[in-house]
C-alpha cells in the first residue's frame, strides 16, 4: 500500500491510495481522496494472462472500473488485447479512431 500525496497544493485531489500487486507492480485498486479529505472516487483494474507472440504468457491489466461517491456515478474500460509482441495498426492512433466511441 502507497499513500501518495502531491506537493502541488493547488492539486485536483488531496490524496491517493494505491493497493500494488507485489508480483507485477500494478495498482489494483486506488482510493482518491478530495482536498478536504473526504472520501471521492474509487479504481479497480482488472488482469488476466495474456500470451505473448513467443508463447510466454504475462500479466496484463484488461479493465478497469471507477466509482465516484461524491457525483454518484461509475464508469468501465474494458481493453482490446492486441497480440502481445505483435505489430500495432498505425491506424489505431488516428484521430478519428481516438475520439470514436463504442
Amino acid at each position: 500500500m502507497v499513500d501518495a500525496v502531491n506537493k502541488d497544493p493547488y492539486y485536483i485531489c488531496g490524496r491517493r491510495v494505491w493497493y500494488i500487486d507485489p508480483e507485477t507492480y500494478y495498482i489494483m485498486w486506488t482510493e482518491i481522496y478530495d482536498t478536504s479529505g473526504r472520501f471521492w472516487k474509487c479504481f479497480i483494474n482488472m488482469t488476466d494472462e495474456i500470451k505473448t507472440v513467443r508463447g510466454e504468457y504475462k500479466t496484463f491489466i484488461v479493465g478497469s472500473a471507477f466509482e465516484d461517491f461524491q457525483r454518484i456515478h461509475s464508469g468501465t474500460n474494458n481493453q482490446n488485447v492486441i497480440a502481445i509482441g505483435g505489430k500495432v495498426d498505425s491506424t489505431m492512433f488516428t484521430v478519428s479512431n481516438l475520439q470514436r466511441t463504442h
